[in-house]
């Protein structure tokens, strides 16, 4: 068989953030504490800042912080179509298999939550989800606890 032709096709998306409000802020000098037993404490793409401790509690529930990331996606499609001839005789037979496609995604641009305090930071919840997530919600990277708690204090 030989190559006879080969069209590659290139299709880049790019994801744009074309309206968005302010985000939520809980914002004290002093100290938070939220509690939410047995439900959920949940941070999407907002902030809270704590210029004491920020202690966080969902016993028996969650504790979620999610960004949300733009994301620009390049897919490759090259498909080839082959052609053989039988030296002798008559036969030949055309051939065109499946496009081959590669997809590559990288973030561009990310709305994240953010936790944060001057003193210290303390998450306690049967589950903790710390991730991104893309437009359509699927998960880009993320980490989590499970059966646990966080608690992350200021070097100095």
């Amino acid at each position: 068989y030989v190559e006879m032709s080969r069209t590659t096709t290139t299709t880049i998306s790019t994801d744009q953030l074309v309206n968005a409000g302010t985000p939520a802020k809980i914002q004290a000098q002093g100290a938070i504490r939220i509690n939410a037993d047995g439900g959920s404490i949940n941070n999407q793409s907002s902030t809270m800042a704590a210029g004491g401790d920020l202690v966080r509690r969902a016993t028996g529930g969650s504790v979620n912080d999610t960004g949300t990331v733009l994301q620009q996606t390049i897919d490759d499609s090259t498909s080839s179509t082959f052609y053989w001839h039988q030296k002798t005789g008559g036969s030949n037979d055309t051939q065109t298999p499946g496009a081959v496609v590669t997809t590559a995604s990288s973030t561009v641009d990310a709305l994240p939550a953010i936790a944060t305090s001057n003193q210290s930071l303390q998450t306690d919840a049967a589950s903790i989800s710390i991730g991104s997530v893309n437009r359509v919600g699927q998960t880009v990277t993320g980490s989590g606890v499970t059966g646990g708690n966080a608690t992350g204090t200021l070097p100095g």
